[in-house]
């Protein structure tokens, strides 16, 4: 059995795997107390869906959504004909994942009474009935699990006894880098303009930070000492042309998208140096120097320097043992996407979901890309596996750079 995140593509087989298993489940209860209505194309495209592939097939989906407290899970499905393989055990363990990746301790889901199987297996597996809700057709069962510490964890320690310093910690890619690094051993410094965006990384050290203030980044790297990771995240993406681009929003981009990441590593560098080396990553984009993209005119110029400055940085300091490296994500679901949505939903007149599959529709995998996929390359570059990388940028993309 494979587990794999789904794609658009993948809607058919979704929607065949869930009416089976819906089905069997009628069959055993003699009933069908919840309505299957539900447009797929819709949960694939809003929704983090996996697929478990058999031999003969889908032979199970995970449906999660998540929101600002908890993750739900909506679906754990598993075909009839594999009901007995231990699918469901594999999709609840990466829910749990899941959970812990993104953030998030406590994990829901909703079910009906009649489903006794159901609540009981759920049970078994920690979870609790939270309340029951009297509908017009069935009786809704809440149940909730609040993660243990431990739970959900596959901690191998690749940043063990590594200090990490984060940007732009508060949401989104640079959220995930931060609990990727945390769950990896690393003793985190988690820093954003938004501090509230913060608490949901349990277990940094979680701070404040203009990373506009030369004065501010220089205080706080005083403070800190030396580090062995430096993460630069903080950025903003314009829309527009060359001939819509003001010289404020040319400054603005330049000085958070490429000269903040000057104000950490000039800060921070001495130190890092004087442990003896360390891990710089740079967040730029696959609108650079590698790819032109429209209406990106000064965000693509300004990643552009990001990669610049990346390959710069290593080749001055390699033989103090710094390493220096770049990622460029392709469209990726975050809280940043979410509002540049909106923004070209009014900008262009339509609806915020025909502007969201204007995004989708241009991926060559067909979805977007997870805050926790470019995580996984962030954790790579600053640990020693990568000890003899450096002044590389690395496309994390869906294959839009191919």
């Amino acid at each position: 059995m494979r587990i794999r995140r789904a794609a658009s593509a993948d809607r058919d087989a979704l929607t065949a795997l869930q009416h089976a298993a819906y089905a069997e489940n009628a069959r055993i209860l003699n009933a069908t107390p919840i309505p299957l209505q539900a447009d797929y194309a819709k949960i694939l495209r809003d929704m983090e869906v996996w697929l478990a592939d058999g031999a003969v097939g889908v032979e199970g989906a995970l449906i999660l959504e998540f929101r600002d407290e908890d993750m739900l899970i909506w679906s754990v499905a598993a075909h009839p004909h594999a009901r007995e393989k231990g699918v469901g055990r594999e999709l609840l363990a990466l829910a749990h994942e899941r959970a812990r990746e993104s953030g998030r301790d406590t994990i829901r889901l909703y079910t009906a009474s009649v489903y006794e199987r159901n609540i009981a297996w759920y049970a078994r597996r920690g979870f609790a009935i939270e309340s029951r809700e009297a509908l017009s057709d069935r009786v809704k069962v809440n149940m909730v699990k609040k993660l243990e510490p431990s739970e959900g964890k596959h901690m191998a320690g690749r940043l063990k006894g590594k200090i990490a310093f984060c940007t732009a910690a508060g949401a989104g890619i640079g959220q995930a880098v931060a609990q990727a690094f945390l769950d990896e051993g690393a003793q985190v410094i988690a820093t954003d303009l938004n501090a509230e965006g913060l608490a949901a990384l349990k277990g940094a050290d979680c701070r404040k930070l203009d990373v506009l203030s030369t004065d501010a980044v220089n205080a706080m790297a005083k403070e800190i000492g030396g580090v062995d990771i430096l993460f630069n995240c903080a950025g903003f993406v314009h829309h527009g042309s060359a001939l819509t681009t003001s010289d404020e929003d040319w400054d603005f981009s330049f000085n958070l998208n490429v000269k903040s990441m000057h104000r950490t590593i000039r800060a921070f560098l001495p130190g890092m140096i004087a442990r003896g080396g360390g891990s710089i990553v740079n967040i730029s984009s696959i609108a650079s120097s590698v790819r032109g993209l429209p209406n990106r005119h000064v965000y693509g110029a300004s990643k552009a320097a990001v990669i610049g400055l990346t390959k710069a940085v290593a080749a001055d300091f390699l033989r103090e043992n710094i390493r220096c490296n770049a990622i460029g994500p392709g469209t990726v679901q975050s809280p940043s996407l979410n509002e540049r949505i909106k923004a070209l939903a009014a900008s262009t007149g339509v609806t915020e979901e025909a502007a969201r599959q204007s995004f989708v529709a241009r991926q060559p995998m067909g979805r977007l890309g997870t805050a926790r996929e470019i995580a996984m390359i962030a954790v790579y570059l600053a640990s020693d596996e990568a000890a003899f990388t450096t002044g590389q940028m690395y496309m994390v993309d869906g294959g839009m750079t191919i």
